[in-house]
């Protein structure tokens, strides 16, 4: 049964880390995710918390990209400390790197690129609800792109894995059968000696 336990571990192996590539990523985002939203309820960044949403997402995203307005010196100071305390997230807790987690990493990348030019003052408030939101519907759709990717890949590897069990299945069949072959053919040639020693002894009985 070598051949067959080893195809189904195969077989196991290559389900478990498609199944869960997503899930897995995710999770080991977890602790970095958790860091960014947990920003949200930093007493040092709520000066602007009703003009930016510092966990990612907020009930007030309409009035938010609806904002012209620039940040003021005071403003300023607490966007640069926001994006200092998104830095220190993402180096305290790096994600695994994967697939998912660089897409998102990637996305975190272009949010301080804007946060900088927040803190410039080189666009509003509200541009930068906007663009972070447009960059946010981008990277869901490359999250969804690559999902079906793996998918794809799943059910291609499910199908390889499947034809070479079945391939295992009837090389163990074929090699059992050969086994048994052999085994029948020996103990044809065992009876065959016993009954010809048999004779032997029968004829010389009998030529006493």
């Amino acid at each position: 049964m070598k051949f067959i336990l080893g195809c189904e571990m195969k077989f196991s192996v290559g389900l478990v880390s498609l199944s869960l590539l997503f899930l897995t990523s995710h999770a080991a985002a977890e602790p970095w995710g958790d860091c960014l939203r947990g920003l949200a309820s930093d007493y040092a960044l709520q000066p602007i918390a009703d003009k930016v949403a510092l966990s990612g997402s907020s009930d007030r995203l309409f009035s938010m990209m609806a904002n012209d307005s620039y940040p003021t010196a005071t403003e300023k100071a607490v966007i640069l400390d926001w994006g200092n305390k998104r830095e220190r997230c993402n180096s305290s807790y790096p994600p695994q790197q994967s697939p998912v987690t660089h897409l998102y990493v990637e996305g975190f990348r272009t949010v301080q690129s804007m946060i900088f030019d927040l803190y410039k003052g080189n666009i509003s408030y509200g541009e930068f609800s906007r663009r972070r939101e447009d960059s946010n519907t981008v990277l869901q759709a490359r999250l969804q792109q690559l999902e079906g990717q793996y998918q794809q890949q799943h059910q291609y590897q499910q199908q390889q894995n499947q034809q070479q069990h079945q391939y295992q299945q009837q090389r163990e069949d074929y090699l059992n059968q050969q086994c048994l072959d052999r085994a029948r053919n020996q103990f044809d040639r065992a009876n065959c000696g016993i009954a010809a020693g048999a004779r032997g002894i029968g004829s010389a009985i009998g030529g006493r």
